[in-house]
Protein backbone atom coordinates (compact mmCIF):
# COMPACT_ATOMS: atom_id res chain seq x y z
CA UNK A 1 0.00 0.00 0.00
CA UNK A 2 3.03 2.33 0.94
CA UNK A 3 4.78 1.38 -2.76
CA UNK A 4 1.56 2.61 -4.41
CA UNK A 5 0.68 5.86 -2.07
CA UNK A 6 4.01 7.10 -2.74
CA UNK A 7 4.47 6.03 -5.88
CA UNK A 8 1.02 7.93 -6.70
CA UNK A 9 2.07 10.91 -5.04
CA UNK A 10 5.48 11.09 -7.02
CA UNK A 11 4.24 10.48 -10.21
CA UNK A 12 1.53 13.19 -9.58
CA UNK A 13 4.19 15.39 -8.33
CA UNK A 14 6.08 15.15 -11.36
CA UNK A 15 3.43 14.65 -14.40
CA UNK A 16 2.42 18.01 -15.70
CA UNK A 17 -1.12 18.52 -15.16
CA UNK A 18 -2.73 20.90 -17.61
CA UNK A 19 -6.14 22.37 -16.36
CA UNK A 20 -8.49 21.22 -18.63
CA UNK A 21 -6.25 17.64 -19.41
CA UNK A 22 -6.93 14.33 -18.38
CA UNK A 23 -5.59 14.06 -15.04
CA UNK A 24 -7.05 16.99 -14.20
CA UNK A 25 -10.28 15.06 -15.26
CA UNK A 26 -9.84 12.29 -13.01
CA UNK A 27 -8.23 14.17 -10.06
CA UNK A 28 -11.77 15.73 -10.24
CA UNK A 29 -13.81 12.66 -10.45
CA UNK A 30 -12.02 10.55 -8.17
CA UNK A 31 -13.60 11.82 -5.20
CA UNK A 32 -17.25 11.16 -6.74
CA UNK A 33 -16.30 8.13 -7.85
CA UNK A 34 -15.46 6.90 -4.31
CA UNK A 35 -18.81 8.60 -2.91
CA UNK A 36 -20.73 6.03 -5.13
CA UNK A 37 -18.76 3.17 -4.12
CA UNK A 38 -19.15 3.85 -0.16
CA UNK A 39 -22.83 4.88 -0.80
CA UNK A 40 -24.24 1.75 -0.40
CA UNK A 41 -22.61 0.72 3.04
CA UNK A 42 -23.29 4.41 4.56
CA UNK A 43 -27.35 3.85 3.39
CA UNK A 44 -29.86 3.20 6.36
CA UNK A 45 -32.93 3.94 4.59
CA UNK A 46 -34.92 7.05 4.26
CA UNK A 47 -33.28 8.47 7.84
CA UNK A 48 -29.80 8.64 6.13
CA UNK A 49 -31.09 11.23 3.59
CA UNK A 50 -31.34 14.59 5.31
CA UNK A 51 -27.26 14.41 6.06
CA UNK A 52 -26.80 13.59 1.47
CA UNK A 53 -29.21 16.37 0.73
CA UNK A 54 -27.68 19.15 3.19
CA UNK A 55 -23.85 17.86 1.45
CA UNK A 56 -25.46 18.15 -2.11
CA UNK A 57 -26.88 21.34 -1.43
CA UNK A 58 -23.60 22.61 0.22
CA UNK A 59 -21.33 21.03 -2.34
CA UNK A 60 -23.49 22.65 -5.38
CA UNK A 61 -23.31 26.41 -3.64
CA UNK A 62 -19.54 26.15 -2.93
CA UNK A 63 -19.31 25.11 -5.97
CA UNK A 64 -19.64 28.12 -7.95
CA UNK A 65 -17.42 30.18 -5.61
CA UNK A 66 -14.35 28.02 -4.13
CA UNK A 67 -11.31 25.99 -5.61
CA UNK A 68 -11.53 22.37 -6.55
CA UNK A 69 -11.54 21.04 -3.00
CA UNK A 70 -13.51 22.96 -1.60
CA UNK A 71 -17.32 21.85 -2.29
CA UNK A 72 -16.15 18.34 -1.09
CA UNK A 73 -14.82 19.99 2.14
CA UNK A 74 -18.02 21.79 2.48
CA UNK A 75 -20.30 19.05 1.68
CA UNK A 76 -18.03 16.38 3.97
CA UNK A 77 -18.25 18.95 6.67
CA UNK A 78 -22.12 19.99 6.35
CA UNK A 79 -23.13 16.62 6.02
CA UNK A 80 -21.05 14.98 8.90
CA UNK A 81 -22.12 18.09 11.44
CA UNK A 82 -26.29 17.58 10.44
CA UNK A 83 -25.35 13.91 11.04
CA UNK A 84 -23.80 14.58 14.56
CA UNK A 85 -26.54 16.98 15.16
CA UNK A 86 -29.32 14.13 14.94
CA UNK A 87 -27.38 11.68 17.16
CA UNK A 88 -26.61 9.14 14.05
CA UNK A 89 -24.46 6.30 14.85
Amino acid sequence: MAIGWIGGTALGHRLPVAPRGPLAVAATFLPLAFVVVLLPTQWAGARSLPPWIVSAAVALVVAGTSARAGPWLGAGGAGTLVSALRGDA
